[in-house]
């Protein structure tokens, strides 16, 4: 369900008229629904880490310090890297971030090593040592873009995007739209001076339902023999061995 779809259901439900559209109307049930819509999403940004919400920011490196900042590196709301996601593809190699304290140190001593490390600084993704040109550098990272719109075609297309609030009828949830509808329902009776209570509960544990089946989790272990990533050395697979 779209924007449009979205705001017309919780307006059936409350025995409001049903509007054409919403992002382009004035009325003022269409400006308030979708008013509270964007409180929706920013609600979503302060719950928890979605994994409908993690993206992908992978780019060649350029010869300098300065990778480039992390709004243009990862486009689509950025709000934190993925911990262990950060590879040097060319050494095959996972980066390891730098505390100040250590960026300070490598920088004073003018350290060259073997392994290239990263910090993140004014918005920047600073890395050391300078890596060569035409590296693949990439990570996973949290976006509070919780917004996806689909994009036309035709003879003025528009492209696809992930943003952080509602601009057009076609614009949908990346976390679906029941939650959407759930948060309309007690936002919009709180406004109007409605009890809202029962809504607000409902809302409440949907969040917690669908937040707990969004993600796949991993065992709990404390054997650091458990990591299941490529480390350097000699990989050997678990099974499917090529024996003569």
């Amino acid at each position: 369900m779209n924007l449009l779809q979205i705001v017309r259901e919780h307006a059936r439900r409350q025995g409001l008229p049903l509007p054409a559209s919403v992002a382009s109307s004035s009325d003022g049930y269409c400006q308030q629904a979708r008013g509270l819509l964007n409180e929706f999403c920013d609600d979503l940004n302060t719950r928890k880490l979605w994994q409908t919400n993690v993206r992908q920011a992978s780019w060649p490196s350029v010869a300098d310090e300065n990778q480039g900042p992390l709004s243009t590196l990862a486009p689509f709301s950025y709000e934190g890297i993925v911990p262990q996601t950060t590879y040097q593809h060319s050494q095959d190699r996972l980066m390891e971030p730098l505390t100040p304290q250590e960026w300070q140190a490598r920088k004073v001593r003018a350290f060259v090593g073997p392994y290239t490390a990263y910090r993140l600084m004014g918005g920047n993704f600073l890395v050391n040592p300078v890596p060569a040109l035409g590296d693949t550098f990439s990570f996973e990272y949290y976006s509070s873009a919780f917004v996806y719109y689909p994009g036309t075609s035709g003879s003025t297309p528009s492209p696809a995007v992930y943003r952080r609030y509602w601009e057009n009828d076609l614009d949908t949830s990346t976390v679906g739209p029941d939650l959407a509808i759930a948060y309309l329902r007690w936002a919009w009776k709180r406004e109007k001076g409605f009890d809202y209570s029962e809504d607000f509960v409902k809302y409440e544990k949907m969040l917690l339902t669908k937040s707990a089946r969004s993600d796949s989790p991993q065992p709990v272990s404390m054997d650091p023999g458990s990591f299941r990533s490529a480390r350097p050395g000699i990989v050997v697979p678990q099974s499917s061995w090529n024996l003569p």
